[in-house]
């Protein structure tokens, strides 16, 4: 784990600002979810497939960040703001302690609850998602328990489009998503020397209405632990160029 994101790739624009804040909503992008037996992994969309077999951003979508909801950190600069937002009623918020961020105000309609923790954690099943910065493709998803564990995710689209996640009835049931176009999926990232990899063997599944989440763990070897997603420049590299 490292101190902060890198920056966006290439093809997503950075923010001109390095204080942590806010982003403007935006749309989701195109990770989708597939309905599968419990016998079977379907990783390719069917040719007529119709609503509500696939996930898709493009489809039913919800903005990622309410802007109504900047933070503060306990040093009073801009903080970041919690995602998968909705149109609602203001909630009660908690303030939670981070290393990283200092004290934030969270709402509580904005915890997202994973019963089954993530792998290696699964004592730690309660957390916020932050953004360091507007237009971001990389999010902090903090611990709401811990202030010291904090996970680096992105969108997996963002690097592989078509990319997608089977998911049981099973587990549609246990996520309590009732529509596909509901969920969002995400990937833990993590920086091994100059190279950022994403685990896209098992992907974040997060029902965005009542922020219930699971890791989800893909058969298909396609897709890695340590899928690779971005070089990016160390310390000795930028003080070359520099």
């Amino acid at each position: 784990m490292w101190t902060s994101p890198p920056p966006p790739p290439a093809s997503h624009s950075s923010s001109s600002s390095s204080r942590p804040a806010s982003a403007s909503p935006h749309r989701a992008s195109s990770s989708r979810c597939s309905t599968t037996s419990a016998d079977a992994e379907n990783t390719t969309a069917p040719a007529n497939a119709g609503p509500g077999v696939w996930i898709d951003g493009s489809r039913g979508a919800r903005p990622l960040l309410d802007p109504q909801d900047r933070m503060s950190t306990g040093a009073g600069a801009p903080g970041v703001g919690p995602c998968l937002a909705r149109p609602r009623k203001r909630s009660a918020h908690m303030e939670v302690r981070t290393t990283r961020f200092g004290v934030i105000d969270i709402a509580e309609d904005r915890v997202i609850t994973f019963p089954q923790g993530i792998l290696g954690f699964p004592g730690q099943t309660r957390y916020c998602l932050l953004q360091p910065g507007d237009d971001a493709c990389f999010f902090w998803l903090q611990s709401m328990d811990d202030p010291n564990l904090a996970f680096v995710v992105t969108d997996p689209t963002f690097f592989e489009k078509d990319f997608s996640v089977p998911i049981r009835q099973e587990q549609m049931e246990s996520l309590g998503l009732e529509k596909l176009e509901d969920a969002q999926v995400f990937v833990i990232v993590n920086k091994i020397d100059d190279q950022l990899t994403g685990n896209f063997q098992g992907p974040l599944v997060i029902n965005t209405v009542n922020k219930t989440a699971e890791q989800i763990v893909l058969a298909e070897k396609r897709w890695t632990t340590r899928h690779h997603l971005m070089r990016v420049a160390t310390g000795s590299q930028q003080a070359a160029t520099a």
